[in-house]
């Protein structure tokens, strides 16, 4: 099976709208294409001797311009990738709707040198023949500040100045990858809300590997946070034998307080190693009810690494007095705090 290509492809800014156009309707169309200037012949490449041959002479009758070998050597070599290109392969191009867009595709039918007459071929004229036909569907258009992967093709863009150049950089292919299952998005946000995005991801992230830990280690990580903010370990495991169940009590003297009653606060906490919902979730909130019974100035935690509760769980702890802390808010707790 063939390795996917990606490539950016660099298109004429003085001819933008036009070249616009031609895209929507699944044509990539690139410059240094006068007649008689194929990159392909019959099913072959054309080689570089005999495209340079060609193109000298065909690119002064057509612009007065006198190319010089070494020149003609360096377009022909820009260029050339774009024959390679095959079905599935993704292109990006830059500056395109405007200057702070760019647009994505997935090529269909690869490369085709477009040898009309340029009488039938309108505000083309005789260039833009390279073509690289898209499949329409495939397109896509995005700000540059739309989401993280945008800015990543931005900043990487500084590396792909040619017209037409293949992409190895494993990060940009990464980008793009998440672009194309995102889908067009030509909005503009400033780089904090990018930043806040990066940041979700990356405590989403950290949620699934903290799943992977054990739950005796997902219990240490709770109690490391609490005792670094002056609490102190009282009980673990506590079960009383009728139903009342807490992994971690703990207590804190708040300095006026406890000078003046002589206590200190104690919290009780029950923590779930669990994925996705967890059904059986309001049992942690009725243990912890149970085992605090006698204690009514206490507080109440049940802590889970779900990516959420049930309403019914939702409501008995309301009821109770007890505290919800799920998925990427234990992460960020952790995160703070260990």
């Amino acid at each position: 099976m063939p390795v996917q290509k990606y490539a950016v492809i660099r298109t004429d800014d003085s001819s933008r709208s036009l070249l616009a156009r031609e895209i929507v309707e699944g044509r990539l169309r690139q410059g240094w294409g006068v007649s008689g200037t194929s990159l392909s012949a019959a099913g072959a490449v054309t080689d570089e001797a005999t495209w340079i041959e060609n193109y000298r002479p065909a690119a002064r009758s057509a612009w007065g311009e006198d190319i010089t070998e070494p020149d003609a050597k360096k377009r022909y070599r820009i260029l050339i990738p774009m024959v390679d290109l095959c079905k599935g392969d993704v292109v990006l191009v830059p500056k395109l709707h405007s200057w702070d867009h760019f647009v994505m595709g997935t090529v269909s039918s690869g490369y085709e040198f477009d040898d009309r007459p340029h009488e039938q071929r309108g505000e083309l004229l005789d260039d833009f023949r390279h073509v690289v036909h898209l499949a329409p569907g495939s397109i896509m258009e995005f700000s540059y500040t739309c989401t993280p992967e945008a800015r990543t093709v931005k900043k990487k863009m500084r590396a792909y100045q040619a017209a037409v150049t293949r992409v190895h950089n494993k990060e940009l292919i990464e980008a793009i990858d998440k672009l194309l299952l995102q889908g067009s998005d030509t909005s503009a946000r400033d780089v904090a809300t990018n930043f806040n995005e990066v940041l979700k991801q990356t405590y989403a992230d950290l949620l699934n590997r903290l799943r992977r830990f054990t739950w005796d280690d997902l219990e240490q990580l709770v109690a490391d946070a609490f005792e670094g903010n002056g609490f102190v370990i009282q009980h673990r495991r506590r079960y009383d034998k009728q139903g009342g169940d807490a992994d971690l009590i703990m207590t804190k003297d708040i300095e006026l307080i406890s000078e003046v009653t002589d206590t200190a606060i104690k919290v009780y906490i029950q923590v779930k190693q669990k994925e996705g919902v967890d059904t059986n979730d309001v049992e942690g909130v009725e243990q912890l009810v149970k085992i605090s019974a006698s204690d009514t100035t206490c507080l109440k935690f049940l802590v889970s690494t779900a990516d959420d509760f049930t309403d019914k769980c939702k409501a008995v702890a309301r009821n109770h007095d007890v505290g919800l802390m799920v998925g990427l808010d234990l992460v960020k707790l952790l995160a703070k705090y260990v």
